[in-house]
């Protein structure tokens, strides 16, 4: 199982998906059917104040509900027939890392009260984490989980292994997956774990223990309103991590449950789930920097071939050339730079 000691990076909530019943009022609904049709006339998203805060509403809704509204902390789904809860919530992770998971489900709690005065909210889903250093998995590995899981599958890429599944999400239950989060990362882009990481070794992966629970499984728990969810979200982990999944060392015994617990997989039992107050300034501060450092190499091969065709060598004498050559062009399209970034940092869900 590798010869570092496992160390705890960080733990905590990463996904709560919520439903909001409540009620649309006719007006609510007009303007939300003319934002979308500007919306699709534009093919951009359209500012949008809901309670008080300023979405965008998006040319296609979500999931199935008709209208989505977009803020840089998550997305709502709304939706006037009955046959679906009035709203779909989704933070997103970066906003429920920053401030934890409570506050981020009052923040969107507030927003929906302003624009509707009363909600309903409950939990449809939700993702427990936890990631670490020196916790070695390998697809020969699977042979020696305890899981109730019936489903496993190894995860691989050409021949790199990069975790294991238990479970399905159709199901609506539980899965789990333990993965390399250092190889996820570069293709998520969300940089802003690097961050939150710390005084970790860049040098070696970084493998995260994580768990979905579905809208069924959180029955099971007898877990409905989000203050439900967050009170029990140290013995669910516990529960999961203990009877539902566990890492065993291989023994005469033909009962594989009666294996004795992997000493690494005690510390996963170990986790803290603790939310530590990061700050959005801080998180998204990190998050640009990854994003800067992604993209620079593209733009300096960019600029090298740019400089190639002009014949031009000195960065200065290319930037120059750039400028000029840049600026007949955004000219002659009719679309000013200043519109450009303005619709590019919303996009992203930039402030």
């Amino acid at each position: 199982m590798g010869t570092f000691p496992v160390q705890e990076l960080a733990s905590g909530v990463d996904a709560v998906y919520l439903s909001a019943r409540s009620n649309l009022s006719a007006p609510l609904v007009d303007r939300l059917l003319e934002a979308r049709q500007r919306a699709q006339v534009l093919e951009a998203p359209i500012e949008f104040e809901f309670g008080g805060t300023i979405f965008q509403v998006q040319p296609f809704g979500v999931l199935k509900y008709r209208f989505r509204l977009d803020h840089a902390n998550g997305l709502i789904g709304a939706s006037p027939g009955g046959h679906l809860p009035t709203f779909f919530v989704q933070p997103r992770a970066e906003f429920i890392h920053a401030l934890g998971p409570g506050q981020a489900v009052s923040w969107f709690r507030d927003v929906l009260e302003a624009e509707c005065l009363f909600v309903q909210l409950s939990v449809r889903r939700a993702d427990l984490f936890a990631d670490f250093q020196g916790l070695a998995i390998t697809g020969d590995d699977r042979h020696r989980f305890v899981s109730r899981a019936k489903k496993r599958t190894t995860d691989e890429d050409e021949e790199t292994f990069n975790g294991l599944r238990f479970g399905r999400r159709s199901t609506g239950t539980i899965c789990a997956r333990i993965y390399d989060k250092t190889i996820e990362l570069e293709e998520s882009r969300a940089f802003y774990w690097r961050e939150m990481w710390g005084d970790y070794d860049s040098t070696r992966p970084v493998v995260r223990v994580e768990f979905e629970l579905g809208r069924e499984a959180l029955r099971q728990f007898a877990i409905t309103t989000p203050e439900q969810f967050l009170d029990a979200v140290g013995a669910l982990w516990a529960h999961l991590t203990d009877e539902w999944l566990s890492l065993r060392i291989r023994s005469g015994d033909q009962t594989k449950s009666r294996w004795p617990v992997d000493p690494s997989w005690q510390a996963v039992r170990r986790a803290s789930i603790a939310w530590t107050d990061w700050g959005i300034y801080r998180l998204y501060t990190a998050q640009r920097a990854g994003e800067l450092a992604h993209l620079m190499p593209g733009l300096v091969g960019y600029l090298s071939s740019f400089g190639a065709l002009t014949n031009t060598a000195d960065l200065e004498a290319i930037l120059d050339r750039v400028f000029i050559e840049a600026d007949s062009w955004i000219d002659a399209s009719g679309v000013p730079m200043v519109d450009r970034v303005a619709n590019k940092r919303k996009s992203w869900g930039a402030a």
